[in-house]
């Protein structure tokens, strides 16, 4: 059995190149899992059948919306309330109140180093721990949590909602699942997958709304991120600072505007994942599609691209804009 690689353990925190996290996955948090899938579907992406949900031993079952690169976004709802309430308790908690977006995975080259490294920076993480399942007999991950990562929210004792250790978890995925998935991506059958009548490409970045950036952009340079552009964002009613990961960055958002989107998303959910920056082949293509289920959208002059933004109230909970690159 191959265990998690220790070659880096003595790197410092200050990442270059491959050993700078990788964006894996982001994690949104459902009620009716019938529900999300079929109102993603009327936004023009390819999601799975039914009888391709699956259960976790968390409690949780899990959908995915695959793209031709970078992150995985992954739905996660409740499939035994006994187990996940024991498991996920923050999950079930937030599900009450909310649904969106809640974590974000990054994959590292190893999660040995990654806890070595992250100690060194004064954090309390797990252990690398083995995925609680098999496939074809293997450990497919290990992956690493912050302290409190998945406990119901205690600002007092657990530090910033909107920062790394509440948002963030680190995976080394195996050599054998490496393998796996680069021999599935490349099959005929698999690629349908990746065509989405919207013609999105891939998520190109994650939105954290943050009451105070300066912080929020130390904690998360602190877990390895370096640091990007800042940017004005009027369209969102925010001031922005990019923190760079492989595969993708994450976009910190503190409030300008008090009546702009992203302040009335603090004052209505907290701090935490707000939305996704997704590239798309056709902007146009992606406009017909969406508009023919909700209201018209305009298109707008966005950070990457001409863009069009998808509320919050059609992607429960999740902000998405659509960007053509210019």
């Amino acid at each position: 059995m191959h265990a998690p690689s220790a070659a880096s353990a003595q790197r410092t925190p200050h990442m270059h190149g491959r050993d700078v996290p990788r964006f894996a996955e982001v994690n949104v948090y459902v009620r009716n899992m019938d529900i999300v899938l079929d109102d993603y579907r009327k936004l023009g992406f390819r999601v799975p059948s039914k009888a391709d949900v699956y259960p976790l031993p968390s409690g949780l079952a899990v959908a995915e919306i695959l793209f031709q690169d970078g992150p995985v976004l992954e739905f996660r709802a409740v499939h035994s309330r006994r187990k996940a309430v024991r498991q996920r308790p923050r999950a079930v908690e937030f599900l009450k109140r909310h649904e969106g977006a809640l974590h974000l995975v990054l994959n590292v080259p190893s999660a040995t180093a990654k806890v070595v490294s992250l100690r060194r920076q004064g954090y309390r993480v797990s252990d690398p721990q083995p995925a609680p399942f098999l496939l074809r007999g293997r450990v497919p991950f290990w992956y690493l949590l912050f302290d409190g990562f998945f406990d119901p929210a205690d600002r007092a004792s657990r530090g910033v909602e909107g920062g790394p250790t509440r948002v963030v978890a680190f995976s080394e995925v195996s050599p054998f699942m490496k393998k796996r998935s680069r021999e599935k991506r490349s099959s005929r059958q698999f690629r349908r997958w990746f065509q989405h009548d919207n013609t999105a490409r891939e998520i190109r970045c994650v939105w954290i709304a943050v009451r105070d950036l300066e912080s929020a952009t130390r904690g998360y340079v602190s877990v390895g991120l370096p640091r990007g552009k800042r940017r004005e964002l009027p369209r969102l009613g925010a001031v922005s600072m990019e923190v760079n990961g492989r595969a993708g960055r994450i976009l910190l958002l503190q409030p300008s505007d008090e009546r702009g989107v992203v302040a009335s998303f603090v004052k209505g959910r907290g701090e935490g994942v707000m939305g996704l920056s997704i590239e798309v082949g056709n902007l146009l293509a992606a406009r017909r599609v969406i508009e023919s289920s909700a209201n018209r959208i305009v298109p707008y002059v966005g950070a990457y691209g001409r863009s069009l933004l998808v509320p919050a109230k059609l992607a429960h909970g999740v902000w998405i804009e659509m960007f053509q690159r210019r």
